[in-house]
C-alpha cells in the first residue's frame, strides 16, 4: 500500500511539473476598473481585447482582470447595456507586466459608440527592476539592421569589438556570454560559446524586453541581462508589405602606407618610401524585406515575414556576405479558453572571414563560414478562468556552423584527408599549409591560407511553461520549471606544418530548473518575491592526467585506456526580491536584489577533454567546473516631470564570483593548463534616463551611464598567456577591457505620424582601457585609455497614402559625421599581454599600428535609400 502511495505521489508530481514548466514570458496582464460618470463602479460590464479572444466581466467593485494577453498593441472594447460602448485603441500590453485602464461609460439609452486613444503610462507601478521596452514601431523609425543594435542604445550596455568576427555586448560590467536571448519564450543562446545563436528579421518583432537589473525568478541561466523578443502574430485583418533598401554612397578609408619601425614609429629608411596602398572596400548593402498576415479562418490567424541581405563590407573579401531570416507564427483559438500557437524562425548566413594578414594574397586565403539556425516552438495556452491560465511550450533549437579554407571539402573526414595530402607534398607545392611573407614588411602573406577547420552541430530540446494565477486583485502567483536536453557534436582542428591541433567532443548534458514567484500589489507597495532552483548534469567525463599513457611513459597503453572521472551534478538555489513603492502620484522608488547562477558555456567544460593533449602548451576544458555566480542589487527613483516626460535615476551594484580562469596542472608525466573557477570582479555605477513621449510632433530619449568595472582578468585566457610568457599572475583587480566610464545615448524624433519623420540617434562612449607592454618584463594591465567614440545616425521618411496603401520613401545615414572610431586594438586584446597595437597608440598616437590595420576602426559614413509599401 505504501509503494502504491509513493507511485501515486510521483505521478501527481510529474503531472504538476509538466503543467508548470517555466518559460520566458510572452504575455502580460490587463486589469482596471469601469465606472459611470459619477465615479461609481459598474458591475457586469464586458471588457474584450479585440483580436485575441480574451475578455472578462467586471465584479461588484467594477474591477476586472484579464490574464495571459499576448504582448503587443491591441484595441480594448468595454460595454454595458444602457451605456455607450467605448473602444480604446492601441493599448500596449508589456510582457510580464500589468497594464491598467480606467474606463468611464456614459449612460446612453441608444448605446452609442466612442473611440478613445490609449495613453501609455509614464510609470508602471508594478515594475520592481530596470526594464527597457522597445516596440517594433520604434525600431522601424531608427537606423537598425539587426535587433542587437537596440542594445547598444540602452543605458548600462557597452559595445565592444565590431570586427567581422563579432560585436560583443557587456551589461553592467559582465562578460559578453552572460546574456540570455529568447524568441517567443525559447532560448536561442549558443550553448557552446554562450553568445546569441541566431538572428531574427526586425520586421517580425512586436516588442523587445531588455532586463538589465535583477529579474524575476522565472528567468535563469544569465548573470547580466535577459533579452526577450516577442514576435508578431496575425490579427483578424489582412495586412502585408515589402521594402527595398540600397546603399547609395559610402566613404572609403585609405592610406598610402609606409613601413614603420617599432623602435621609432617612423618610416624604415631602408624600405621604399611608399610600400603599398591600403584601402577599404566601399561598403555596398542590398536589403529586401516582406511580411504578410491575417486570418485563415474565424479561429486561425497567421503572420509570416522575412528579410534578405547581400552585403559587401568594407573588408576586401572575395565574396559578399549573404544572409536571410524567416519568421512565422500561426495561432489557432479553439475558443476563448484554449489557444495553440506554432512559431518558427530560420536564419542563414554565408560569409568570408577577413584577416588583414591575407589581404594581398593571390586568390583567397580567407575562411569560408556558414551559420544556420532553426527554432521551432509549440505553445499551448489554457485560460482556466479570466484570472488563471497555464502554458506549455515545447521548443526545438538546431544550429550548425562550418568554417574552413575555400576549396576544402565540408565533410570532416574529407577535409582532414585534404589537409593531410597537402601536408605530404613539398612545401613549394602545398596549397593550404605553405605561407610566404610579403616583402619587405614580414607581415602580410602572399600564399597559402588561414589554417583552420571548425564544424559544430547542436540540437536542443526543451519543455517549458508556467502557471499564472491572479489569486486576488492584489496577488499574482507564478509557478514553473524547465527541462532542457542538449546534443552537441564539436569538431575542430588546426593543421600546422609540424603538428595538427585537434579539439573533438560529443556530449549530451541536460538542465532542470524550477521557480516560484509571488507578486503582491497594493496601492502603497508592490512586493515581488521569488526563489529559483537551477541544476546542471554535464554528462561528460574527463581524465585527471591526460599524459598517463605509453606515448608519455604513462602506465596505460593508450589514451582511451585512462580511467575517466564523472563530473558531479551542479545546482543552486537563488532568491530574488523586488520592491516598488509609490512615493507620490508622480514618483516611485524601486529596489531589487538577487542571486544569479549560470553554467559555463560548453566549450569551457569540454574543450579537448575527449582527445589526447596537443602541442607544447595544451589548454583543456573541465567538465567539473562550477557555475559562475553573481549577486546584484539596485535601487532607483522614477519621477514624472510633465504629462509626457518621465525620468529615472538608478544605482547598481554587482559582485561576480567563480568566473572562468586557467590553472597550470603538473602531473608526473607532463604539464597542461585547465579551465578553473578562479576569477572574480565587481561593477558599480548609476544610470540616468529621460523619456519624452511623442507630443507636438517631438519625442526624445536621453540615457547616461557612469560605471566602474574591475576584475582579476578580462578573459579566461589571460592566465594561460601569462603562464606562457612566464609572467607573474595578477592578484588584484584591474579595470576590465569594457570598462567604459561614461556613455551617453540620445534619440530625437520629429514626426508628423501620417506624413513624415526624422529620427536622429547619437551614441557617445568614453575611451575604453588597453594594456601597454614595456620592451622587457611584465605588461601593465589596462593602464591607458583609447580615444572616445561618437556615432551619429539619421533616418528620414516621407509617406504617401494612396488607394488604401502606404508608400514610404526613406533615407538612412550611418556615422553621419564620418568619424574614425577606434573599436579594438588587435587580436590579443583582452589577454592583458599588450601584444597588439596598444604600444603604437601609446607611443605614437597611431591605433592602427605599423601596417595600417583598418580593422581597428568602425565603419565610415554610409548612406542608404529605400522604399516600402504597406497595406
Amino acid at each position: 500500500m505504501r509503494k502504491f502511495g509513493i507511485k501515486i505521489g510521483l505521478a501527481l508530481a510529474i503531472v504538476l511539473f509538466v503543467h508548470a514548466v517555466c518559460f520566458a514570458g510572452t504575455e502580460g496582464t490587463l486589469s482596471g476598473v469601469i465606472t459611470d460618470q459619477q465615479g461609481n463602479p459598474l458591475a457586469s460590464a464586458s471588457v474584450m481585447v479585440l483580436g485575441t479572444g480574451r475578455g472578462a466581466f467586471t465584479d461588484s467593485n467594477g474591477y476586472f482582470t484579464i490574464a495571459g494577453v499576448q504582448a503587443g498593441t491591441w484595441d480594448v472594447k468595454a460595454q454595458l447595456m444602457g451605456h455607450e460602448t467605448v473602444t480604446i485603441g492601441d493599448v500596449n500590453i508589456v510582457v510580464d507586466q500589468r497594464t491598467t485602464l480606467t474606463i468611464t461609460l456614459k449612460v446612453d439609452p441608444v448605446e452609442g459608440y466612442r473611440l478613445e486613444a490609449y495613453a501609455e503610462p509614464l510609470i508602471r507601478h508594478d515594475e520592481t527592476t530596470t526594464r527597457r521596452i522597445i516596440t517594433g514601431d520604434e525600431i522601424s523609425t531608427q537606423v537598425i539592421d539587426e535587433f542587437r543594435e537596440v542594445m547598444s542604445r540602452t543605458a548600462g550596455i557597452v559595445t565592444e569589438g565590431g570586427t567581422d568576427t563579432g560585436t560583443f555586448y557587456h551589461v553592467r560590467g559582465g562578460r559578453s556570454n552572460e546574456i540570455a536571448y529568447m524568441i517567443d519564450g525559447i532560448s536561442v543562446v549558443n550553448p557552446i560559446s554562450g553568445s546569441v545563436g541566431m538572428l531574427i528579421n526586425t520586421n517580425a518583432i512586436e516588442q523587445i524586453s531588455i532586463l538589465t537589473g535583477g529579474w524575476d525568478a522565472q528567468y535563469g541561466e544569465a548573470q547580466s541581462a535577459i533579452i526577450n523578443i516577442i514576435t508578431k502574430e496575425g490579427s483578424d485583418k489582412f495586412e502585408g508589405g515589402f521594402s527595398f533598401t540600397q546603399d547609395v554612397y559610402a566613404a572609403r578609408q585609405e592610406w598610402d602606407t609606409q613601413m614603420l619601425l617599432a623602435s621609432t614609429g617612423q618610416p624604415d629608411p631602408n624600405a621604399p618610401e611608399i610600400t603599398w596602398h591600403t584601402s577599404t572596400r566601399q561598403p555596398r548593402r542590398t536589403k529586401a524585406t516582406a511580411n504578410f498576415g491575417g486570418p485563415l479562418t474565424s479561429k486561425m490567424s497567421y503572420f509570416v515575414s522575412g528579410d534578405w541581405y547581400r552585403d559587401w563590407t568594407k573588408y576586401p573579401v572575395k565574396d559578399p556576405a549573404i544572409e536571410w531570416n524567416i519568421s512565422s507564427k500561426v495561432t489557432y483559438r479553439f475558443s476563448d479558453r484554449y489557444k495553440l500557437t506554432f512559431s518558427g524562425n530560420y536564419s542563414d548566413l554565408r560569409q568570408d572571414l577577413f584577416n588583414i594578414q591575407y589581404q594581398y594574397i593571390i586568390g583567397s586565403g580567407y575562411l569560408d563560414q556558414m551559420r544556420e539556425a532553426l527554432k521551432i516552438g509549440t505553445l499551448w495556452t489554457h485560460y482556466v478562468s479570466d484570472s488563471t491560465f497555464y502554458s506549455i511550450n515545447f521548443g526545438y533549437f538546431k544550429r550548425h556552423a562550418l568554417t574552413h579554407v575555400p576549396g576544402v571539402p565540408d565533410d570532416r573526414k574529407e577535409a582532414g584527408d585534404a589537409y593531410k595530402r597537402d601536408f605530404d607534398m613539398p612545401p613549394g607545392e602545398q596549397i593550404y599549409l605553405n605561407r610566404q611573407m610579403m616583402d619587405p614588411t614580414g607581415w602580410f602573406y602572399t600564399k597559402g591560407a588561414m589554417r583552420w577547420y571548425g564544424d559544430e552541430k547542436q540540437y536542443n530540446w526543451s519543455v517549458k511553461g508556467d502557471v499564472t494565477s491572479e489569486l486576488s486583485n492584489s496577488n499574482q502567483l507564478k509557478v514553473g520549471g524547465v527541462f532542457k536536453y542538449y546534443d552537441v557534436d564539436y569538431h575542430e582542428f588546426q593543421p600546422l606544418p609540424t603538428n595538427t591541433y585537434v579539439d573533438v567532443w560529443k556530449v549530451k548534458p541536460y538542465t532542470i530548473s524550477a521557480y516560484v514567484q509571488d507578486k503582491l500589489e497594493y496601492s502603497s507597495l508592490v512586493l515581488n518575491i521569488g526563489v529559483r532552483l537551477d541544476l546542471l548534469n554535464p554528462k561528460g567525463t574527463y581524465v585527471e592526467d591526460p599524459y598517463d599513457y605509453a606515448d608519455y611513459l604513462g602506465q596505460y597503453e593508450y589514451y582511451e585506456d585512462i580511467p575517466r572521472v564523472t563530473p558531479t551534478v551542479k545546482y543552486q538555489i537563488s532568491p530574488r526580491i523586488g520592491v516598488s513603492y509609490p512615493i507620490t502620484e508622480r514618483d516611485k522608488f524601486h529596489f531589487s536584489y538577487g542571486h544569479f547562477f549560470q553554467s559555463p558555456p560548453f566549450q569551457y567544460l569540454f574543450m579537448s577533454s575527449q582527445n589526447p593533449p596537443m602541442g607544447a602548451y595544451p589548454l583543456l576544458g573541465w567538465p567539473d567546473l562550477e557555475p559562475e555566480k553573481t549577486v546584484q542589487y539596485e535601487f532607483g527613483v522614477e519621477h514624472i516631470f510633465t504629462e509626457d516626460m518621465v525620468g529615472d535615476a538608478t544605482v547598481f551594484f554587482k559582485d561576480m564570483r567563480d568566473l572562468l580562469d586557467t590553472a597550470r596542472i603538473n602531473t608526473p608525466n607532463g604539464t597542461y593548463t585547465r579551465l578553473c573557477n578562479a576569477d572574480f570582479g565587481n561593477s558599480r555605477g548609476f544610470e540616468l534616463t529621460l523619456d519624452k513621449r511623442l507630443s507636438d510632433m517631438f519625442a526624445a530619449k536621453v540615457a547616461y551611464t557612469f560605471s566602474v568595472s574591475k576584475g582579476l582578468a578580462s578573459s579566461f585566457r589571460q592566465g594561460y598567456m601569462y603562464e606562457y610568457y612566464d609572467w607573474v599572475l595578477p592578484r588584484r583587480e584591474n579595470l576590465l577591457d569594457w570598462d567604459q566610464t561614461h556613455s551617453l545615448d540620445l534619440t530625437f524624433d520629429i514626426r508628423d505620424v501620417d506624413k513624415w519623420g526624422i529620427n536622429v540617434t547619437m551614441v557617445y562612449g568614453s575611451g575604453m582601457p588597453y594594456s601597454t607592454a614595456p620592451e622587457l618584463g611584465q605588461p601593465a594591465i589596462n593602464d591607458k585609455r583609447m580615444p572616445w567614440t561618437l556615432n551619429l545616425d539619421l533616418k528620414a521618411n516621407y509617406d504617401i497614402r494612396l488607394m488604401g496603401m502606404k508608400y514610404s520613401f526613406y533615407v538612412e545615414a550611418r556615422n553621419l559625421i564620418n568619424r574614425l572610431n577606434v573599436q579594438n586594438l588587435g587580436a590579443d586584446e583582452g589577454e592583458g599581454t599588450g601584444l597588439d597595437w596598444s604600444n603604437w597608440l601609446f607611443y605614437y598616437n597611431d591605433p592602427d599600428g605599423s601596417f595600417d590595420d583598418y580593422e581597428v576602426y568602425g565603419d565610415p559614413l554610409i548612406v542608404r535609400a529605400g522604399v516600402s509599401v504597406q497595406f
